[in-house]
């Protein structure tokens, strides 16, 4: 039985067509399969956030924000620096670290006037979060730092101003903690 080219050259075409909707169909059903598998994922990661916040607001009893990966509170009781730094670290956090411009807007939305984790008491002039990074973006108030009386170390955010000013580390204000995650 003979089989000439035209037959053999629309099989092979035949074949090319079959096989590349099998592709295609494979391709959709990988497609489904991994938007639904992030889906899902996004799903728990946003269930599990919220489950933290709950848990984590109820263990401080205060009002927690979140923002990009941590959770913030801020303390209403009055501490000096040191035990402000000491309050958010028996709940697992620490005082803030600000290191954009845009968690510097975010925290604009706790009131009134709150220890940061910012402080030049190892070296005069030498600004160090508690974490031990550097200091790398500001929002000082006109004038500031100024160490006043040589006596100004620690770094709180103003009320109205919302800017930054060095303080006695010893003087007492609410603190603001953050939760990394």
């Amino acid at each position: 039985m003979r089989t000439n080219a035209a037959d053999t050259g629309g099989r092979a075409i035949r074949l090319v067509i079959v096989s590349f909707g099998v592709l295609c169909m494979l391709q959709a059903s990988l497609n489904v399969g991994l938007r639904l598998f992030l889906n899902m994922s996004h799903q728990n990661l946003s269930e599990e956030r919220d489950e933290l916040h709950k848990m984590y607001s109820h263990n401080v009893n205060e009002n927690v924000s979140y923002f990009r990966g941590s959770f913030y509170y801020a303390s209403e009781m009055k501490r000096t620096w040191e035990e402000s730094r000491s309050y958010c670290q028996e709940h697992g956090a620490d005082l803030i670290v600000i290191n954009s411009k845009e968690e510097q807007e975010f925290v604009k939305i706790f009131p009134g006037r709150l220890w940061i984790g910012l402080s030049d008491r190892e070296t005069e002039g030498v600004w160090k979060w508690v974490d031990g990074s550097p200091l790398t973006i500001s929002s000082w108030m006109s004038g500031e730092p100024n160490d006043g009386n040589d006596n100004e170390d620690c770094i709180g955010i103003l009320a109205i101003t919302r800017k930054w000013n060095d303080l006695p580390c010893d003087k007492k204000e609410p603190c603001l903690c953050e939760l990394k995650f």
